[in-house]
């Protein structure tokens, strides 16, 4: 009877967490996939990702991936200060993160 209960218990929380993940995708918009592909083809970050990516986490102020991505940009455009806010903001939403404490690291 245990082995149902927890089998049901761990077949709900996936069934949660899969609906919380698909629903936190949907607001990521196509573009910001794009503009990575950009800078791999140009081989250059420009001011212009910079403000897109603003817009994003803007739009969507609980994406870590997106303050993540602003900050790596601040740190190769020489801007520390704003790298650390974007790496707070980051930090806040997903703590246990190991790409966010090379970028601290980096910071330093």
């Amino acid at each position: 009877m245990k082995k149902i209960i927890t089998l049901l218990a761990l077949t709900a929380g996936l069934i949660t967490w899969f609906f919380y993940m698909h629903k936190t995708y949907q607001k990521i918009p196509i573009i910001s996939r794009i503009s990575d592909y950009r800078r791999v083809l140009l081989g250059k970050e420009d001011l212009s990702e910079i403000s897109h990516w603003e817009t994003i986490v803007k739009q969507n102020p609980s994406y870590p991936d997106g303050w993540a991505k602003l900050a790596e940009l601040w740190l190769e455009n020489n801007r520390k200060d704003l790298a650390q806010h974007s790496i707070a903001q980051a930090f806040e939403l997903a703590p246990f993160r190991e790409d966010l404490e090379e970028l601290k690291q980096q910071l330093k």
